[in-house]
Order: C-alpha cells, then sequence, then structure tokens
C-alpha cells in the first residue's frame, strides 16, 4: 500500500508536466478569476508545485484559491476533489 507521501509525490510529479494552460485550468477551479499573469509569466507545472503563497499572490491569485493550492501541495486535499 502507498504511504500519503508516496501518493503526494505522484501527483508532484504528474502536477510537474502540466502546461501553462492547464495550470490556468486548474486556478480557475481553485476560485482564481484572473490568470493573465500567469500566462504572461509562463507559469507551467514545474513551476506551480515551486511557488509558495507569496509567489501566487504576487501573480494575482486570491487567498482562497492560494490556500486550496497549497493544501494539494502539502497533500491535505486530493486535486480531484476540487
Amino acid at each position: 500500500k502507498e504511504t500519503s507521501f508516496e501518493l503526494k509525490m505522484e501527483k508532484s510529479a504528474n502536477m510537474e508536466n502540466w502546461s501553462v494552460e492547464k495550470v490556468c485550468s486548474y486556478l480557475k477551479d481553485l476560485g482564481a478569476k484572473d490568470v493573465s499573469l500567469v500566462i504572461e509569466e509562463g507559469v507551467d507545472g514545474r513551476a506551480l508545485v515551486g511557488l509558495t503563497a507569496e509567489d501566487l499572490k504576487e501573480l494575482g491569485i486570491p487567498m482562497g484559491a492560494r490556500s486550496k493550492h497549497l493544501r494539494v501541495m502539502r497533500g491535505e486535499i486530493d486535486v480531484e476533489s476540487l
């Protein structure tokens, strides 16, 4: 049986393969309305997994969406459950 750490690493690895468009779709699903800076900055999945709350704020991502993304990255909630 896989541990939660192994599952988290697998999800993170999958997220790293996301295109900029997929990242935008994901952030919109979390509640972000304007993802224009994400597009402008070319934030793909590889970049997304390393972003901090401050980075997300600078990209114009609202607090609720930032919180949900950080919880996904910590393995507290499942990206598929959003």
